[in-house]
Parts: C-alpha cells; sequence; structure tokens
C-alpha cells in the first residue's frame, strides 16, 4: 500500500533554545558544512547550502540562552574551541538590526 503525502502540510521546524515549533521563515539556520579536510559554520539565510543543521528563533532571548547554554555546539556535534560564535553573533546582530546582544 502506498504512503499518501499528507497536501497543504507547511514545513515546521523547531527553535533549539525554546523549543517553539514555526514555518522555516520565522528562524535562522544555523548549518555546519564539512568537505574533506574542512569544516565551518555559517549562518544560513538562503538554505542553499547542505549539511547538519539547527533552527534558531529571532528573538533576543533564544539567542541569548543559546549562546550562554552552548547549544550550537551540542547539536551540531562539534567541539565547542572549534565553534567561531563571535562571527555568527555578528551576523545574528546584522539581522536584528544592529541591536547588541548580551553574552
Amino acid at each position: 500500500m502506498r504512503r499518501q503525502k499528507i497536501k497543504d502540510k507547511k514545513e515546521t521546524r523547531q527553535c533549539i533554545s525554546c523549543r517553539t515549533q514555526l514555518p522555516r521563515s520565522g528562524f535562522f539556520r544555523i548549518t555546519k558544512v564539512t568537505l574533506p579536510g574542512f569544516e565551518k559554520i555559517v549562518l544560513n539565510p538562503t538554505r542553499h547550502d547542505f549539511g547538519r543543521s539547527v533552527y534558531l528563533c529571532k528573538t533576543p532571548v533564544c539567542i541569548n540562552n543559546t549562546i550562554k547554554e552552548k547549544k550550537i555546539s551540542k547539536m551540531l556535534k562539534i567541539p565547542n574551541n572549534n565553534l567561531n560564535l563571535g562571527k555568527i553573533i555578528n551576523e545574528l546582530e546584522e539581522f536584528k538590526g544592529g541591536t547588541k546582544i548580551k553574552i
């Protein structure tokens, strides 16, 4: 028996901080791109890069909690010392219109 696809179902994702489920457009996507001998973490608003990804709400509360609890490195399964959080934080600030995020 064939499985039927559910029509009109929006693709929802879950925030790694508050566990809220929203459509993909309501989140930042942070992706670990892995190539042979090379690994980088990118804030991926275009969703064109492939790799292990996490989704984060666009609220300062979720961003702060994620940084404090080091959830990005845990969820992407990378050592915390390899994660360039400063670059990601700066990119998140640009999306938020320059509001400062307290660590």
